[in-house]
């Protein structure tokens, strides 16, 4: 007979048709500690996310181009920027922004350490290893986050 778990004499039950249920072993103290602490980092990440969101101002749209290291691109010293460190790659020139301005474009971080030509007060420069990279990112208008 299936379903019956002991037999029953008298009103007491005097054996079991089925195996008993398997030993249900308590974690330890090092995998409690272990469990909780995979807890805390996925939530340490989470608040890390959060206060990244918080901390980035929008500022608007704004044309964004690219220049090398290239004289016609530049003045007579293509790879120091204007405030006189060398160039390197998350390079952005802005007349609009401050030194040490870090700006967030399509996803990637930039620092405001060079300056641009007068005539483009709003507009931002990335600076490419290669003119090819340069040409490559083109002319676009895009979403910039200040930090």
């Amino acid at each position: 007979m299936t379903g019956i778990t002991g037999l029953m004499c008298g009103g007491l039950i005097i054996g079991s048709l089925q195996s008993p249920p398997p030993e249900v072993k308590a974690p330890t103290i090092p995998e409690r500690v272990e469990k909780v602490e995979k807890k805390v980092e996925v939530l340490g990440e989470k608040v890390e996310k959060i206060e990244n969101k918080l901390a980035w101002e929008y500022v608007g749209t704004r044309v964004i181009t690219a220049y090398s290291s290239t004289l016609d691109q530049t003045d007579s010293t293509p790879f120091i920027t204007a405030y006189g460190t060398e160039v390197r790659e998350g390079i952005i020139a802005s007349n609009e922004f401050e030194k040490g301005t870090i700006l967030r474009i399509a996803g990637e971080e930039y620092v405001v350490e060079d300056r641009m030509n007068a005539r483009y007060p709003d507009r931002l420069d990335i600076w490419y290893p290669t003119r090819q990279e340069a040409l490559n990112w083109g002319i676009r208008t895009l979403e910039v986050y200040k930090k």
